[in-house]
């Protein structure tokens, strides 16, 4: 087996990190470090883990070397699996067509009125082709992903879309910003194949570029490249849903302006649809005057009528009266007066209209029964929230698994929740199926459990909203950490954690820590004191363990390495005077020198 240092000529490094702010140090003894060695066939040749002891091999990882390099994330895409939401086949009809007419005039389908201006409705202005950006804005729960998604399948039947990427808020790689430009530049090369031979000699000549800012990614990975680049004159469109769900709001400005700038310059063969909620770091610069020459607000609120609710709702009910008849009278249920009851109560809300389906068919009443409480709550979610929860049989384990599905940084299954909380597994399935008119709950144990909709998360997270089913941030934050720090500090029996719990709690112990402590602040020093009293014999475990293995599964699982080090230092400005400081202070420090081998 080669080691790092004796790679052969024409080989590069697979990335382990993103943009660089860290200026590593002189080497370390112990150092650890992760090789894939490739050739620019696209060929894996090995993948290995290096520790004290010398060469670990993990084993052969197969597969597109552009992947490797380009670190995609991969359940980003239209394609993603699990809950994807997408709109009723016989809803957004005419507003499918006119965005679709804007990605490509030319289309069968596209709406005109015979001067090639069409309109959504008599108050929006023409959806003009010309400008390459439309921004569906709208608030929480009107249907924007599920549009988008639609879009994106559509356009993908037709082979015009090029790229798409779905944001969603605590899904890991989902919800930041460093992965959005490899992963489009990864999309577009599947979609345009002769540009994989073009970023693989980029990589190859810079493969710093993959750690500069977001205006050299997207001009070296995406500008450049296509200008080199002979492509059809067809219409092609990019898809980026959710800008909102991005945690990095000031890196989100910056891509806008960025993205604002280069099709101000020099447009793209794309057609750019974005989505998002109208929110003030978005709204400043997606509403600027050099925006507003390039960009098509489409106020999605504007669109979304009664007539689509009703025809969801009544297609819902079609389906519950089939598979539960026998628990329904024979009279017409639901009434006409019950239809447009429910209607007004949606106020255009699909968010709303899908969670109050779910509560109907939620099984706890007959669905007569569950309609009839359904129709006594308040207009707006956090009602219907609190009439899920407030139902809830209470147990000892509820609130614990609410919680930890509401803060964990990327979902779990219930395998690995129930490993991670100490929970049997058949625990949690029976408490989570008391609220499954609200969450998303897989028909096997090994899929991650996933919330129907951050609104649910932004809810339970706000005191003055949940009142007494506020779940704290910190507080259960910090019972996440003690969780992973216990199942991670245990000796395992190979060079790296293989269940799924131990690897999300090695590579996201540190980001749990930092919000522990990024808010003991406003907290006092009796309650700093009372972490610190809790976690500290925690920490100190770990970090007298064998931390080699913690390391290896970090880098093996392609967790960015500076993501880590960023946590780790926040962490360790919060405990500079415990023992146990210079074995994390070592630990950082051989994260750091991986980081920095890895740009080499």
């Amino acid at each position: 087996m080669e080691s790092a240092s004796e790679a052969p000529s024409g080989c590069c490094c697979r990335r382990v990190g993103t943009t660089s702010r860290i200026q590593a140090s002189e080497a370390v003894n112990d150092v650890h470090e992760v090789s894939v060695f490739h050739n620019f066939k696209g060929e894996i040749r090995d993948t290995t883990v290096y520790n004290a002891a010398g060469n670990i091999s993990i084993g052969q990882k197969p597969g597109n070397v552009l992947a490797q390099l380009l670190h995609p994330v991969h359940d980003a895409s239209w394609e993603r699996g699990g809950y994807v939401p997408r709109c009723h086949p016989d809803t957004r009809i005419q507003l499918i067509k006119h965005i679709m007419y804007w990605i490509d005039p030319s289309t069968a389908d596209g709406a005109s009125d015979g001067t090639n201006q069409i309109f959504v409705s008599q108050k929006d202005l023409p959806i003009n082709p010309n400008k390459h950006i439309c921004w569906l804005k709208a608030p929480a729960g009107l249907g924007k992903s599920a549009l988008a998604q639609t879009i994106a399948e559509q356009c993908a039947e037709r082979g015009i879309l090029a790229a798409s990427f779905f944001f969603l808020r605590g899904a890991g790689g989902r919800s930041k910003i460093t992965q959005l430009i490899p992963t489009l530049a990864y999309q577009l090369s599947n979609h345009f194949p002769a540009l994989k031979p073009l970023l693989l000699t980029l990589l190859h000549k810079e493969p710093g570029v993959l750690y500069q800012t977001l205006s050299l990614q997207f001009k070296k990975l995406i500008g450049q490249t296509f200008q080199s680049l002979q492509l059809p004159d067809k219409p092609h469109v990019i898809i980026i849903d959710g800008l909102d769900e991005c945690k990095d709001k000031e890196l989100m400005g910056e891509f806008i302006s960025i993205l604002i700038n280069h099709y101000h310059r020099q447009p793209l063969l794309f057609q750019v649809l974005i989505t998002s909620r109208i929110e003030e770091h978005l709204r400043t610069k997606l509403e600027s005057p050099m925006a507003q020459a390039t960009i098509h607000p489409l106020a999605l609120e504007a669109s979304t009528g009664n007539h689509d609710i009703d025809i969801y709702l009544r297609s819902e009910f079609s389906i519950i009266c089939q598979e539960r008849s026998r628990l329904l009278y024979r009279e017409e249920w639901p009434s006409p007066r019950d239809y447009e009851a429910l209607v007004n109560k949606c106020a255009g809300s699909f968010i709303f209209a899908a969670t109050l389906i779910r509560f109907i068919k939620d099984g706890k009443r007959t669905p007569k029964e569950m309609l009839d409480s359904a129709l006594t709550a308040h207009a707006g979610l956090d009602p219907l929230y609190f009439q899920v929860l407030d139902e809830v049989e209470d147990t000892n384990s509820f609130k614990t698994v609410l919680a930890a599905i509401t803060v964990l940084i990327s979902p779990l299954s219930i395998t690995s929740l129930s490993e991670l909380l100490g929970i049997p597994a058949q625990v949690i399935t029976a408490d989570l199926l008391q609220i499954q008119s609200i969450i998303i709950i897989p028909g096997d144990d090994d899929t991650p459990v996933q919330i129907l909709h951050t609104s649910l998360q932004e809810f339970l997270t706000d005191g003055s909203r949940a009142v007494h089913w506020f779940i704290d941030p910190q507080i259960h934050h910090h019972s996440i950490s003690q969780a992973c720090l216990r199942i991670i500090s245990k000796n395992p029996s190979r060079v790296i954690f293989e269940s799924e719990a131990q690897q999300y709690a090695c590579a996201n112990i540190f980001q749990h820590l930092e919000q522990v402590w990024m808010s003991t602040e406003n907290r006092g020093t009796l309650f700093d004191q009372s972490i610190k009293e809790s976690l500290n014999p925690l920490l100190s475990r770990f970090l007298s363990s064998d931390t080699d293995t913690w390391f290896n599964t970090v880098v093996y699982q392609d967790t960015i390495i500076e993501d880590q080090t960023r946590c780790m230092e926040v962490v360790s400005s919060y405990l500079k005077e415990e023992s146990f400081m210079p074995q994390l202070a070592n630990l950082i420090k051989k994260t750091e020198v991986s980081f920095y081998s890895s740009l080499n």
